[in-house]
């Protein structure tokens, strides 16, 4: 799996909502480990707002993003 297959994907959170789009992939520069995921949010069709989102609170990554945690919009 490349990034480029996984930008741009559904971020659904622990309750079952979908909370937006994975923007960007942030990795530790030491070891080259997944660190942060940036998720641009589903607030309005022209919402700019993101949020980070920490590697331990990703539950899996398949067809979309699941989260461990509840995002409440």
């Amino acid at each position: 799996m490349f990034i480029d297959d996984v930008l741009g994907m559904d971020v659904i959170d622990s309750t079952g909502q979908n909370i937006g789009k994975l923007d960007d992939i942030l990795f530790d520069d030491q070891d080259g480990t997944l660190k942060i995921i940036s998720v641009k949010l589903k607030k309005g069709f022209l919402s700019k707002e993101v949020e980070q989102i920490q590697y331990k609170d990703i539950k899996g990554i398949k067809d979309v993003v699941l989260l461990d945690i509840e995002l409440n919009l």
